[in-house]
């Protein structure tokens, strides 16, 4: 996506199909890869901050481009492109297929040694076949089992030629789906500035989610949260805490490479006590306070 935004700056800049080939790929599996990966903005950390720049700035590019023409040629050259149509979603998807193919050989022939060398490495497919609370993979396994593509016990298998082929489908239907709203917005600066408003809003609370894992690590200990999510609730946090603690979350992107942050020398609190709004306020207050040294 990123050399085709080049392409688009400073080879290509008038030709309509790529133009709105990019803008829907943009603002559409691009754009919602940030809940469907769970993007976070959390500027300490170079890998979540560089999939997030990766997944969003096109977008933001593609959203000057539409709204900030940068001279009279290129303002005139949206004018003659016209607006969004249905049939614009075919070289958007000849796109997709294009890069399919070019992952596959890269994943299943190039890189296949390594991969298969070290098990640690990380793919989409192997993400994507692994992570069983992402929405996706919940909806696509049920669906497979449903159907009888898979057994009612099989798993998604990232070796397995059978979950191959469900990702790559899954991945074209999901690329076609995802453009539906960039069709809409395309022509509208008021829905499109909604549209990125919204995406930017779950990367920022994906952020919040992600400090308050350590919040809650620094109140109830390291013992105490892996005792299991089923008993401390991982998700049950960040809803209080995204409204409670998020004046904490600001030391934390601050502090966080400070020694004292990654102690957990200080005495453990072991409770089974439920969760509750007062003990997210004073599990902030305290990681606040040993933060700032008080």
């Amino acid at each position: 996506m990123q050399i085709m935004c080049i392409l688009q700056l400073y080879a290509f800049p008038s030709i309509c199909p790529l133009l709105k080939s990019n803008f829907l790929l943009a603002n559409g599996p691009l754009a919602f890869a940030v809940p469907v990966w769970r993007n976070s903005l959390v500027f300490h950390d170079l890998e979540k901050i560089t999939s997030l720049y990766i997944h969003v700035y096109p977008g933001l590019l593609l959203y000057a481009l539409r709204w900030y023409p940068s001279s009279p040629s290129a303002s005139a050259a949206l004018e003659a492109c016209g607006p969004m149509r249905v049939n614009d979603l075919l070289p958007a998807a000849g796109v997709y297929l294009a890069w399919q193919l070019m992952y596959y050989v890269k994943i299943e022939i190039l890189d296949r040694a390594r991969l298969d060398a070290d098990p640690s490495l990380q793919t989409s497919l192997r993400w994507l076949a692994k992570d069983q609370k992402n929405f996706l993979h919940r909806l696509v396994l049920k669906l497979t089992r449903a159907t009888g593509v898979l057994a009612p016990e099989e798993s998604f298998d990232h070796r397995s030629h059978k979950t191959k082929a469900i990702f790559v489908l899954t991945q074209f239907v999901y690329t076609l789906l995802t453009c539906l709203p960039a069709l809409l917005i395309y022509d509208s600066f008021f829905l499109h500035v909604a549209y990125g408003l919204g995406m930017f809003t779950v990367a920022v609370f994906n952020g919040v989610s992600f400090f308050s894992f350590f919040l809650f690590l620094n109140c109830l200990g390291r013992e105490g949260w892996e005792d299991g999510e089923e008993k401390l609730g991982l998700a049950a946090p960040a809803i209080p805490s995204f409204f409670i603690v998020y004046r904490s979350t600001f030391s934390l992107a601050l502090k966080f490479h400070s020694p004292r942050t990654h102690s957990f020398t200080h005495t453990h609190i072991h409770t089974h006590r439920p969760i509750t709004t007062s003990t997210c306020f004073r599990c902030a207050t305290r990681a606040n306070i040993r933060m700032n040294g008080l």
